[in-house]
């Protein structure tokens, strides 16, 4: 499938502007609702009173490079005005500029910077996959190299990626990269801040009817980076929702039984919330989006926005943040003394549970086939609220169930709403989905499914009022909802410098056959706190079919049938094929791991009757190659612990998984599609 994505880049490096007419124009700080190129853009005051022609000397900037054209993008204190493209003279530039505008002006560096740029964004998108002291090497090679490669050759150049878990083949572009022949400033820092370019300057991903562009776009931030006075206004609007009777629409109690309902009986609105199928995103980012309108006028604090648990990308952001953990009493509207003991102490999730490395190397959002893999979950015709149907979106199963999972009490059950960090929880699903979107590669909303365009939802604004919006209303969160994280990666922004890419989609399957059976093991298998291998017994047919390989058309699904669990578990488990009985501590990164069993899904933390989890592990067995018997391998998922922590190595040696976890049957399945 051919995909045209127009990449609009600039590269401002130390702008230093003189005016030759008239007052120089002072340069001003950027509004926190801009996230400069690495600290390199740069804004100007003009004399604002009346429309004038400002002309500008580009020489320092320009130096040797040959530039011809440049970007200037007029603003006042509400908005950004259509950006324009001015040809230079020699190094100088003239435009004209109406009353009370500044600018913001930028050079066009060229194709190899604007793709060195679009790279280095995509690359941002999975930057927590790959360690922190890969990145100033990527930098390096990307920016400041000697040469230009095409960018699908990096991991030639860096070997290390070729042991990540994840292709990156279908990460980068084949564009030239490299050198530009101009300085670099920022070789070894180019993740830090985020890896974004001039077009998000505007934030505004569109075709060009949609200017005057807003200006004013909330912030969603990582709550590590977040100060005394945030943290407390967070604080002090959960305390007033919780303070509201659970009648109130607006209430603490009320809007976690909208997302679903354990006791008493649903009132307006209530125990609504999508899982384990394609409304799954929309849903929650509608029902995040009222909840923080709520929060911040409760909290009686204009500024505030929701911020976000960024689990997936540090280590050592993993634990729960201490405001949410300390005083660890009912003073703190932020604790919560249901969670697990080791997570409430200062443990840390386990890489493993909050991988996204699965859903982020599929294309396709969703797939109107169940068991088949996707993003966003299985293609439904009308809204399904916790339906048992094999059809769970990659990132759905991992990380989101097993966030919900391991801090278990409240964060568990259908009302986990009740944790003040689920909010957090689900800003950083929200945050992801964004993320899998810049990817590119063919990975885009389903726009063309009528369904999910148009399905209306509904919820309360924080007057208390009812309000509605449909999936084609919240796919932009800049445009159409007014907000932003603070690392959102570079938006390909449709308006300068065309350039086409090849893309090849993961095949969404129109029809699918029955599947066939190949293996299966009908017993009861109990989860316990230690390693279970349970063998699989391969037919005859089984065998002769792994044998001769998985053709393009074919899919081998791993199922796990009849799960079942009578409450909030708290332990994930992780799940591998053929795993070596020698394997020391393997993790989501073993060439055997299949897959992570997360419990979450169902009122009161309790599994619905006939429960399936379904793993895609095509290429898993593709490793493996023939065999003559399966063995599933079942690994319980522990907390990591400060080394100079001995009470929270005690409560994790402790920890058992509870809520009678279990399943009834193991099958693999190969599932041809046409």
């Amino acid at each position: 499938m051919r995909i045209a994505n127009r990449l609009a880049l600039v590269s401002l490096i130390g702008l230093s502007i003189g005016c030759r007419y008239g007052r120089p124009p002072e340069q001003v700080p950027l509004p926190e609702e801009v996230i400069t190129l690495y600290g390199e853009a740069a804004a100007y005051k003009t004399s604002g009173e009346a429309k004038q022609t400002v002309r500008l000397d580009l020489r320092s900037l320009i130096k040797d490079s040959k530039v011809a054209e440049a970007v200037v993008v007029p603003f006042d204190d509400e908005q950004w005005y259509e950006p324009a493209r001015v040809k230079l003279n020699g190094t100088e530039l003239s435009v004209d500029v109406e009353p009370k505008r500044d600018l913001l002006v930028a050079l066009d560096l060229g194709e190899i910077a604007r793709n060195n740029y679009q790279v280095l964004s995509q690359m941002a998108t999975v930057k927590g996959i790959f360690p922190s002291e890969l990145r100033p090497k990527l930098c390096t090679q990307i920016l400041c190299s000697p040469d230009t490669f095409r960018a699908r050759t990096l991991t030639d150049r860096v070997p290390d990626l070729k042991n990540l878990p994840i292709d990156f083949s279908q990460v980068l572009p084949d564009v030239p990269i490299g050198s530009t022949g101009r300085p670099g400033s920022i070789c070894d820092k180019c993740f830090e801040p985020a890896g974004t370019v001039f077009p998000c300057l505007v934030w505004k991903c569109g075709p060009h009817p949609t200017w005057p562009i807003r200006r004013k776009v909330r912030v969603r931030r990582n709550v590590y980076t977040l100060g005394t006075t945030a943290i407390d206004s967070y604080r002090a609007g959960v305390a007033a929702m919780k303070g509201r009777p659970a009648t109130d629409p607006t209430s603490w109690a009320y809007q976690a039984k909208m997302h679903a309902l354990n006791t008493g009986t649903a009132a307006a609105l209530q125990d609504q919330c999508q899982h384990r199928q394609f409304f799954f995103f929309s849903w929650h980012r509608m029902y995040i989006y009222y909840f923080e309108r709520i929060l911040r006028k409760a909290s009686g604090d204009p500024s505030l926005n929701l911020p976000y648990w960024n689990y997936t990308d540090d280590p050592a952001q993993g634990a729960l943040p201490d405001a949410f953990r300390t005083p660890a009493n009912t003073s703190n509207a932020l604790y919560d003394s249901s969670r697990s003991a080791a997570y409430n102490g200062g443990a840390a999730l386990p890489p493993s549970d909050v991988s996204y490395t699965t859903g982020f190397n599929l294309f396709n959002f969703t797939t109107p086939t169940s068991g088949s893999p996707s993003f966003g979950g299985r293609t439904v015709s009308a809204p399904a609220h916790f339906p048992t149907t094999p059809g769970t979106g990659a990132v759905e199963q991992s990380p989101h169930n097993n966030v919900h999972n391991d801090i278990s009490g409240n964060m568990a059950t259908g009302e986990s709403p009740l944790d003040p960090i689920f909010w957090l929880h689900h800003a950083n699903i929200d945050r992801l989905w964004k993320r899998w979107l810049a990817l590119g590669g063919g990975r885009t909303n389903p726009t063309a499914d009528n369904a999910w365009m148009t399905q209306t939802f509904t919820f309360f604004d924080e007057n208390g009022a009812q309000v509605s919006l449909t999936g084609a209303q919240i796919l932009d969160t800049v445009d159409q909802l007014g907000y932003r994280y603070d690392d959102d990666p570079l938006i390909l922004w449709p308006v300068f410098w065309p350039y086409e890419i090849i893309d090849k989609p993961f095949p969404q399957p129109q029809r699918a056959a029955a599947p066939e059976v190949l293996a299966t093991m009908k017993k009861s298998i109990r989860l316990s706190d230690t390693r279970q291998d349970v063998p699989i017994g391969l037919s005859a047919s089984g065998r002769r079919a792994l044998r001769a390989g998985t053709p393009a058309n074919e899919r081998l699904i791993l199922q796990l049938r009849n799960v079942q669990y009578d409450g909030p578990v708290g332990v994930t488990y992780l799940l591998f094929l053929n795993l070596p009985s020698d394997a020391k501590n393997p993790d989501h990164t073993h060439p055997n791991f299949a897959g992570t069993l997360g419990f979450f899904g169902g009122h009161n933390g309790a599994s619905q009757p006939g429960l399936q989890e379904d793993y895609d592990v095509t290429a898993l067995m593709q490793r493996i190659g023939a065999v003559d018997d399966l063995q599933l391998t079942i690994l319980p998922s522990l907390p990591r612990v400060p080394a100079d922590r001995k009470d929270l190595q005690d409560l994790v040696a402790k920890l058992k998984p509870q809520g009678n976890p279990r399943f009834g049957e193991i099958a693999l399945v190969r599932q041809r599609t046409e």
